[in-house]
């Protein structure tokens, strides 16, 4: 009897266990169920998500297989999202283009760094269609790279625009180039002086000038400036200071009645607060007689016969446009035969190497030095191919301005 209860006992422990088993079974089976019913609904509302963006957005995995797309891949791609599901790029691109769309995937999984693409899509003979795309890795909770996500947009308006500004700005360069003087004076005997200048824009135009015109017979204007700022406003306030500046030198041959006139009229109606430093100088071709005023503007330097070289000291006024009623002081000095002045503004000095030093003027000084021998032109010219040099790993940041006037003697046209 005992033995036949212990039996039932045990058969009866034994069906709750199997049962509790299968409960527990079942449990995990409708927990599943609902786990599995969760995620499709996340995914479902993923799609709705993903299919709401207008740009074309897709997911892959570490083999660059497409995980998930959206409404506009299909239809940029012309496929169904389940025909492009589990697919890679060469399935569906030429296989040089597909190797190049694998290629930027694994170099984003590897740096771990986002990549922007922009590049040209060909939907015509007559049409260009302009396409940005981002790629990103994507990541585990461990930190590891498990696929990309990408995001592609049309940009074409953009580059179209783009375009019309750089054609505007190239027709907006060459009219500035223009309004420089181009034509220098060719070297002769009977030449009283030689002249040379430069005006290199960090941008497509620029905020710096340089200028020279014969007052009369006798004289000789020249003038170096740097507008602050660069761009499009720099090389319209310099436009209207190289028209003034013009104009005004024509009614009087006085540096400093030039600089006080500038001055006047270019604060009138400053609301911008934009301003001009320049140096402007009247040279008496049958003397040598160098009268001078500066606004704000660095020395130029004064090269002798004896292979020295200095700034020039002068008073310097405050900078053009800033405050009216500014009266600028003019000095003046007597350039022997072969003396230099050599203008600059401090897009040479300030241009950096990949260390972020400076050309200097110290080099500046050095290498007109070297140069003083030879021509104007070649005096710029090696000075312009010394900066290069020096700068040949970073981009030019500033405007570079520079002009070189050697006077070469009193009667030099009357000794020809």
């Amino acid at each position: 009897m005992k033995g036949r209860d212990k039996a039932i006992d045990n058969t009866t422990r034994e069906l709750t266990e199997l049962r509790q088993k299968v409960f527990e079974l079942e449990s995990v089976k409708v927990r599943s169920e609902r786990t599995v019913q969760d995620l499709r609904k996340l995914l479902s509302m993923q799609q709705v998500i993903l299919d709401s963006i207008p740009d074309i957005v897709w997911l892959k995995d570490v083999e660059s297989r497409f995980l998930a797309v959206n409404e506009a891949f299909a239809k940029a791609s012309k496929r169904t999202k389940e025909d492009l599901i589990g697919k890679t790029d060469f399935d569906f691109w030429p296989a040089s283009l597909a190797q190049r769309y694998r290629d930027d995937d694994v170099q984003v999984m590897k740096s771990g760094v986002k990549k922007v693409i922009e590049e040209t899509l060909a939907h015509s003979e007559n049409e260009k269609v302009w396409i940005e795309t981002i790629k990103s890795p994507v990541h585990d909770d461990m930190g590891h790279a498990i696929g990309t996500v990408g995001i592609s947009r049309d940009i074409t308006e953009r580059k179209l625009a783009q375009e019309r500004i750089q054609a505007e700005l190239a027709v907006a360069a060459r009219i500035q180039k223009n309004m420089l003087p181009q034509d220098f004076p060719h070297l002769a005997p009977t030449d009283a002086f030689d002249l040379y200048a430069l005006m290199s824009p960090a941008r497509e135009v620029g905020g710096d000038f340089y200028d020279f015109f014969l007052v009369d017979n006798d004289h000789l204007c020249v003038s170096v400036g740097d507008v602050a700022g660069k761009g499009v406003a720099a090389a319209l306030f310099m436009a209207i200071t190289i028209a003034l500046l013009r104009s005004t030198a024509r009614e009087t041959s006085a540096p400093d009645a030039i600089l006080n006139r500038l001055n006047r009229e270019l604060v009138r109606g400053n609301d911008a607060c934009m301003f001009v430093t320049a140096f402007c100088a009247i040279l008496d071709l049958r003397t040598g007689s160098l009268s001078y005023a500066n606004a704000g503007h660095q020395p130029p330097l004064i090269c002798t016969r004896e292979k020295s070289i200095a700034c020039l000291a002068a008073p310097s006024g405050p900078p053009l446009g800033l405050v009216d009623g500014t009266s600028y002081r003019e000095e003046s000095l007597t350039l022997d035969p072969g003396n230099i002045l050599f203008a600059y503004t401090d897009g040479v000095t300030e241009a950096c190497d990949k260390q972020s030093a400076f050309f200097s003027e110290d080099r500046l000084v050095q290498r007109v030095l070297e140069l003083k021998a030879g021509t104007c032109e070649k005096i710029i010219s090696g000075v312009m191919e010394s900066v290069a040099s020096f700068c040949t790993e970073t981009d030019q940041t500033d405007d570079i301005t520079m002009l070189a006037l050697a006077f070469k003697g009193r009667h030099a046209a009357e000794r020809g």
